[in-house]
């Protein structure tokens, strides 16, 4: 067997509609998906449930990222250390993507020249997702 992709899933806590209005906002995320919890059939959703994020597809330039608020019986894991690393080819619009995602979140190290070549920054934004940026 052989492994068609790898994509990132990533649970909030009820405010997954406003992760998704940040993203497209900030990193021109386009939205391929969106399924409320209401559209579940044979299920009774609580009505405060009813408009929250089921699952939602994004495209971030040629990867996907998948997303959900997690159900009401359901709480998050703990331990999980993932970050999403973006790649850009232009300095100026990563640089305006890192200004625009941390709005609200926490810089952990500013965009700056790395040894390695390039420009590299990371932050947490204010749904405690982490994301590098790195450019040439």
């Amino acid at each position: 067997m052989t492994i068609k992709n790898a994509t990132p899933y990533l649970f909030f806590r009820g405010d997954a509609a406003e992760a998704i209005a940040l993203y497209e906002q900030a990193l021109g995320a386009k939205v391929e998906v969106v399924q409320h919890f209401r559209e579940v059939p044979g299920e009774e959703i609580p009505p405060e449930w009813a408009e929250r994020v089921m699952h939602a597809t994004l495209r971030l330039g040629e990867t996907r990222i998948m997303l959900s608020d997690l159900p009401p019986d359901q709480s998050p894991s703990s331990g999980c250390r993932v970050e999403i690393s973006l790649e850009f080819d232009d300095g100026e619009e990563m640089s305006r993507c890192f200004q625009a995602l941390s709005a609200g979140g926490r810089v952990r190290s500013e965009v700056a020249d790395v040894f390695w070549g390039g420009k590299f920054g990371t932050l947490v934004d204010r749904f405690g997702i982490e994301w590098m940026f790195s450019s040439p």
